[in-house]
């Protein structure tokens, strides 16, 4: 389920995607991806060890990656643009 900005039938702007085993996306889109800055959230259901990087962190029992990212790929950890 997706909530925020489209241009041209696509993802972009700002916007929060949540998948069916719960992953929650919020943050910045372009072109139908994640790109900009965005906080990604797994719960531990759905978690898969490939995911883990050393960019996030459990927060209870989500696994928390916040920073930049480009054409869906997690780049930079970071807690904020400034």
């Amino acid at each position: 389920r997706y909530e925020g900005e489209y241009q041209e039938n696509r993802l972009n702007g700002k916007g929060s995607y949540i998948t069916a085993s719960g992953k929650h996306y919020e943050g910045e889109f372009l072109q139908g991806k994640r790109s900009g800055f965005g906080t990604l959230i797994v719960p531990r259901s759905a978690y898969v060890a490939a995911l883990q990087s050393d960019k996030g962190h459990w927060v209870d029992e989500n696994w928390v990656e916040q920073g930049l990212w480009n054409d869906d790929d997690y780049i930079l950890a970071c807690s904020s643009l400034s």
